[in-house]
């Protein structure tokens, strides 16, 4: 019997999740990837002894790559050990930095100290997010959107009653967590995780505020060996079950007769094709590698899209040990609400940036020489901005010195190696709409129903996964989403 001959566009980890369950299901799959790397943004920079992750590093939703495992037969800890960090993450305020503790209970005396109440008020909260994450990922969030009549069926109508009764409506994020608390840090606390879905606390729903519940009851987790062992399992997983991946081999063609896609086109070689599936940015692949009248959005269409933040990342190696730094620290010092206009409202490079450090080697020294420390610097940005040598220059100087000035602690002396990377760099490597780094917004009018559909509704035989695409953005949607796609596909088959 004939196998069904599956092409994934791009070795990201929804095109490695999609690759595994059709490959399974018996189908031939190749993916073609166009960088020398597997696992797509997470990239990996070894330079001197340190290995340094420069995509995420936030490894948050553990037990969807448990899931994800388990479909076939495996476990996380076949591939990669997990360490869960305590605190969870250190915030820097104007006047002081707070540790978040990973023990609910010791989170809740924290919480205890900023406003009388608030402790019991944590777990309300927690509690009320647990249940409604929990109904999300039971009949929400694993689920494909193609119209109306997706949402309207008995079981999800009453599911999402539930959720619209416990948010009151169609509340914001800041509504709903000003419900609870008044202190305005530990509004900020609660409004970290949704800094990067692609909108301002005002104008994600309240039903985000499930990353609550992700954050501090499921916990901030790290793969020891790096983010780049993620993407590794997943590799290893697809190659043992038949599937062959191909590098340095960009796509550059789809061409199309008859509403299918019957070759894939690359800088090497051309590849028959029953089916495709796109993991590559979904406007690159619509608005580059599809014809105007095969395309299911036009470039109008994505012009007028939300998008989640862009990123300036400064990776540096050092030849000491950071003593007032964690694994994860968040810098809030400075003004949240102007930066939030200079990503969502107007658009332009900060004047003085919120931003983030993460030093992996207080948990892992395993990836820098002994007694020598590795930082990144990511401050969020609009995407779609200006990106030149004189812009990252100017900015490297001002987190630096920022940096510098709000820890004590003296840096730049250290640094044995730098390297930058921004928004030019995002559209280089992955063909990036704008520059983007995280893919669309998660706004109530790009959730669900409203985000990009993962079947082309022009091409019979073309799907999608990605972080454009339904669930959303973030590694955990990401594999959800590759589940998504193959399912549509061997639904179709």
């Amino acid at each position: 019997m004939k196998k069904n001959k599956v092409i994934i566009i791009g070795a990201g980890l929804g095109g490695l999740t999609a690759a595994c369950y059709l490959a399974k299901a018996g189908c031939e799959v190749t993916i073609l990837e166009k960088n020398s790397w597997v696992g797509g943004r997470i990239q990996t920079w070894k330079e001197q002894g340190f290995t340094i992750d420069m995509g995420p590093s936030w490894y948050w939703m553990p037990q969807v790559f448990e899931d994800f495992f388990a479909d076939f037969g495996t476990s996380v800890s076949d591939y990669y050990q997990l360490k869960r960090l305590n605190p969870s993450y250190r915030i820097y305020f104007k006047d002081e930095a707070v540790d978040l503790p990973a023990d609910q209970d010791e989170l809740c005396d924290l919480f205890e100290r900023y406003e009388t109440g608030a402790g019991n008020k944590l777990k309300r909260l927690l509690s009320e997010t647990k249940r409604v994450y929990q109904i999300a990922m039971r009949s929400f969030i694993p689920k494909s959107y193609h119209s109306f009549f997706d949402v309207l069926t008995p079981s999800l109508f009453q599911e999402g009653f539930r959720i619209l009764s416990t948010y009151n409506g169609f509340q914001s994020v800041e509504s709903y967590l000003s419900s609870f608390f008044k202190h305005p840090k530990l509004i900020k606390m609660l409004e970290f995780p949704i800094f990067f879905l692609g909108g301002s606390s005002s104008e994600i729903p309240a039903v985000y505020s499930i990353m609550n519940h992700v954050d501090m009851d499921q916990g901030t987790w790290y793969p020891i060996g790096g983010m780049a062992k993620v993407g590794s399992a997943f590799q290893k997983l697809a190659e043992s079950l038949g599937v062959k991946i191909y590098l340095n081999e960009e796509v550059v063609s789809l061409p199309v007769h008859q509403s299918r896609i019957t070759q894939v086109v690359t800088t090497k070689q051309t590849c028959e094709a029953d089916y495709v599936i796109s993991n590559a940015d979904y406007p690159y692949t619509e608005n580059t590698l599809l014809s105007p009248e095969n395309q299911s959005y036009s470039p109008s269409y994505w012009e007028k899209r939300a998008l989640a933040p862009s990123a300036f990342l400064v990776y540096l190696c050092l030849n000491k040990k950071v003593t007032r730094l964690l694994h994860h620290t968040l810098f809030f010092h400075t003004d949240w609400d102007a930066h939030n206009q200079n990503l969502f409202q107007k658009p332009k490079w900060p004047e003085n940036p919120l931003y983030y450090v993460s030093c992996p080697t207080k948990t892992d020294p395993t990836l820098a020489p002994k007694d020598q420390d590795i930082l990144v610097i990511l401050i969020p940005l609009a995407a779609g901005l200006e990106d030149n040598p004189s812009l990252r220059e100017t900015y490297y100087n001002k987190v630096l010195r920022d940096l510098e000035d709000t820890t004590g602690e003296p840096i730049r002396d250290s640094i044995r190696a730098k390297k930058i990377y921004a928004l030019n760099d995002f559209i280089q490597d992955f063909h990036a709409f704008k520059g983007n780094a995280y893919g669309l917004a998660q706004t109530l009018w790009q959730t669900a129903l409203f985000r990009p559909s993962n079947r082309s509704k022009k091409i019979k035989n073309l799907s999608y996964t990605g972080q454009f695409t339904v669930p959303g953005i973030g590694l955990p949607m990401v594999v959800i989403s590759g589940k998504l796609a193959a399912h549509e596909l061997l639904t179709h088959l």
